[in-house]
């Protein structure tokens, strides 16, 4: 049901199905956080996923949800003045 689910989501945001992988495969190695919906696709792309709000990894910044928002503009202002 869910792999069925899953291709029933790529194909409505036109994504065939390997596509929506590869730029998961680009967080492999670093340490990121995401909504905990794509956590298990984080980590099985190579990914050290944590739940925080924000987490920085070099110049990469992510996020987990718009609450998270103003830590994530915070850590992204900070970065830029640096």
């Amino acid at each position: 049901m869910l792999q069925v689910k899953r291709k029933a989501i790529l194909a409505e945001e036109g994504f065939e199905d390997g596509e929506f992988l590869e730029p998961l495969r680009a967080m492999k190695g670093h340490r990121v956080t995401s909504w905990p919906s794509i956590a298990v696709d984080l980590k099985n792309a190579g990914a050290l996923w944590v739940d925080k709000p924000v987490v920085q990894d070099g110049n990469l910044i992510t996020s987990r949800k718009p609450a998270d928002l103003p830590r994530f503009n915070k850590a992204i202002i900070q970065a830029l003045q640096e």
